[in-house]
């Protein structure tokens, strides 16, 4: 197909197979909306407010009739919008017509080449001189890779002269990548930061574009704030699971007229879209057999029936093979050899290789034969039997049948607006920064609410009393807020085990997750006043610890405003709450961890948001408040000693000067170290070091970590005050310090 963009009458961009389809993809887009309630609620609650207006949305998601209803909810919301598919099979034609004649521009149709492919995925973000996006809809990733590669090219051009080179790397896909950013260099060296710069942000549909997410994440190189809407659990366990269901049976018989009944089937992988395969294959009557690596979900397997063995296992006895995994290299051409004649090998994981296709195209002396598009037989030399592979080990469900069903995928979608207008509503306020975050429970059980009425379900009501039995509010979220669907466990945990030995990369691991509309959340108030009741607890023992006269002044719980939640081997929660001390409202931090069964629960520190100034002669102590929390260990933990050198290497850096005596400082060691959580964390450090002359004294720094970078705030010798706090010879820094290094937040001892 020749690459040229073309246009509607009234000047939207486009380019699509065959416009003549419109009126059929009408058609059916009207009784998609009909099966999708959710994204009909979005656009009766949100539709007249206009709240997308002015924005610019791009999509690479396949463009199916499902994608219709979105991208007109988008648009019916106010945004304008451009669009590409994020599989080469997956467009469905009519559905491209209808909406690039009636309301967006799109660039996609079926069976794309690879070149095909990007070509529409850089149309799809080209928004003119202005920059790209505001926001992006990805599924996968794709989108978003491309304006990171993009970034990096420009930034390494702009350095060094050098274009990327696509003989760098053997990844035929990834060399068509590097060619379209290098030739965009020639013609716009800036033109991927200026997108960065525009990016509000991104919601990403599936576990691919999620895994891609936490790693730049946990490499610190992620752009701009990203919503993982595939982690949702009415996208994972809905969508993966029962649109799978659904799917993969459509698939099969539509390439293949095969009877499922009687067959053997293995399913590679048992996560939420194993279990939709293997429960479709099993309906239909084949016998089932999973492969697996996780003892979990092997157990699982098992206990529905199923028979869990290695592939090689059965590879010559099975006559259905289907890859769910998520992983690469699932089934190799050495498998393909071993099977029975005609046995259909297919994937219905996002990405295309967990089944090799390189190595099967490439064997020596293979005949391929194309029974219909995206159904192809290869007969191997020596055996003259051979295999049937749908979608060239893509999508099948996408590229032999239709994808998921329209209800369905109205609860992933209905999620997509949702994380959409949350990014752009703050857009400004700061709320979201370069990380991945998940929407919060109530917003799931929304939207699992907003289709059962269409199912004609009735849910029953808790009592107040039995709310209360369970600890739940009346109205919801019933489930904990750590409730979601495996893949995201699986994920951080791999990201744990990849950063052991990148200590610099620790603090970024677990997402941090802002908790939205806390003051209306009963287990998160609730959390809130166990803190007061601890620190209230903590405040008696310290006081009659030091003899004070008079009564303790308690604070009296008010209500929690801002929660963030944490996950680290449990919950950490980080609460903002405000309390009265007497009849003055005081604001306070505290950090909280709960952990897995939800049974115990430690305060780790709590201190006012506006912190008592050290040395502070009036009031209860600072350490009774948590204002200070002493850090154990502190000449083997590695953390603190990398602060110490941070602060020595900024004092030299800006100041070369104690008490009026210019010197050039030696790090030696850290010998006390407190911390404070104080809008970002504030370092308290006693440290030994060196100066010109070989002399070792001991100086008191104060640094704010804030993220992931240090600020020297205050520098002094040490006098048995802390420094910037009532020393004889503070030397005060203030200001934007230099040489700013990354440093990582460290474990602090727990209140007891």
């Amino acid at each position: 197909m020749s690459l040229l963009v073309e246009k509607t009458t009234s000047g939207r961009e486009y380019k699509v197979k065959d416009m003549s389809q419109a009126d059929f993809g009408r058609l059916e887009i009207e009784l998609a909306e009909v099966e999708m309630p959710g994204l009909m609620a979005c656009r009766s609650e949100f539709g007249p407010s206009q709240p997308f207006k002015g924005a610019r949305i791009t999509g690479s998601l396949h463009m199916t009739i499902q994608t219709a209803v979105l991208i007109e909810t988008l648009t019916h919301l106010g945004a304008e919008v451009r669009w590409c598919s994020c599989n080469i099979f997956s467009t469905q034609d009519h559905a491209a017509s209808a909406i690039a004649r009636d309301s967006a521009s799109v660039f996609a149709w079926k069976g794309e080449t690879l070149q095909e492919y990007w070509w529409c995925t850089e149309r799809a973000l080209d928004w003119g001189p202005g920059g790209g996006p505001d926001l992006i809809v990805d599924d996968g990733g794709d989108a978003t890779l491309l304006i990171h590669e993009g970034v990096k090219a420009e930034e390494e051009y702009e350095k060094t002269g050098k274009f990327p080179d696509p003989s760098s790397t053997d990844n035929a896909e990834f060399q068509i990548v590097l060619t379209l950013i290098r030739d965009g260099l020639k013609t716009n060296p800036k033109r991927y930061h200026k997108m960065k710069e525009r990016l509000v942000g991104v919601s990403e549909e599936t576990t691919t574009g999620v895994k891609r997410l936490y790693q730049m994440q946990a490499s610190g190189t992620l752009l701009f704030p990203a919503i993982n809407v595939n982690d949702a659990v009415t996208k994972s366990k809905f969508d993966n699971l029962y649109g799978c269901r659904h799917s993969l049976p459509d698939g099969l018989m539509r390439a293949t007229d095969v009877m499922i009944a009687g067959k053997v089937g293995v399913v590679c992988g048992y996560g939420d879209v194993g279990k939709g395969c293997a429960a479709a294959l099993k309906a239909g009557g084949a016998r089932v057999i999973v492969t697996e690596i996780d003892p979990i979900c092997a157990l699982q397997a098992l206990m529905e029936g199923y028979q869990v063995l290695t592939l090689e296992d059965v590879v010559s006895e099975a006559d259905i093979f289907v890859t769910t995994t998520g992983n690469k290299d699932i089934i190799m051409v050495e498998h393909m050899k071993k099977m029975k004649n005609n046995a259909i090998v297919c994937n219905i994981g996002h990405f295309d290789n967990e089944i090799d296709m390189q190595g099967l195209e490439s064997y020596p002396g293979i005949k391929r034969i194309t029974i219909k598009p995206q159904t192809d037989r290869f007969v191997f030399p020596e055996t003259k039997s051979g295999v049937i592979v749908l979608a060239e080990g893509r999508l099948m469900n996408l590229g032999c049948a239709t994808g998921h069903p329209s209800f369905v995928m109205s609860c992933s979608f209905t999620n997509q607006v949702i994380a959409q207008l949350e990014l752009w509503k703050e857009k400004t306020s700061g709320k979201y920064e370069k990380k991945v975050y998940v929407l919060p429970k109530h917003l799931d059980e929304k939207v699992a609410s907003l289709h059962l009425g269409k199912l004609g379900a009735k849910l029953t009501k808790l009592t107040k009393d039995q709310a209360d039995y369970i600890s739940v509010p009346v109205e919801g979220p019933y489930k904990p807020a750590h409730y979601r669907s495996s893949s995201i466990c699986l994920i951080l945990t791999l990201l744990l085990v990849a950063a052991a030995t990148q200590v610099a990369a620790t603090a970024l691991l677990a997402a941090t997750v802002l908790i939205a509309n806390a003051i209306a959340i009963k287990e998160i108030q609730e959390l809130g006043k166990f803190c007061v009741f601890q620190y209230n607890k903590n405040l008696r023992y310290q006081l009659s610890q030091s003899r004070r006269q008079g009564p303790p002044p308690l604070l009296v719980f008010q209500g929690v405003t801002v929660a963030e939640k944490q996950v680290e081997a449990g919950i950490k929660y980080t609460l903002t709450i405000n309390a009265k001390e007497g009849s003055v409202e005081k604001t306070f931090k505290a950090d909280l961890f709960v952990n897995s069964n939800s049974q115990v629960k430690k305060l780790l520190s709590f201190s006012p948001f506006t912190p008592l100034v050290m040395g502070s002669t009036t009031g209860p102590p600072a350490s009774a408040l948590g204002g200070l929390t002493m850090i154990g260990d502190v000449k083997t933990n590695k953390e603190v000693q990398e602060l110490g050198k941070v602060a020595i290497e900024q004092f030299n850096s800006k100041y070369h000067s104690v008490n009026g005596v210019s010197k050039t400082l030696s790090f030696e060691q850290v010998v006390e170290a407190g911390k404070q959580i104080v809008n970002g964390i504030k370092y308290q450090l006693t440290i030994i070091a060196k100066d010109d002359t070989g002399r070792s004294d001991t100086f008191r720094a104060e640094l704010v970590v804030k993220n992931q970078s240090a600020q020297l705030m205050s520098f002094a010798p040490a006098t048995g005050t802390p420094a910037g706090a009532g020393s004889s010879n503070p030397t005060p820094l203030g200001g934007k310090a230099e040489n700013v290094q990354p440093c990582i937040n460290t474990n602090a001892n727990t209140m007891q």
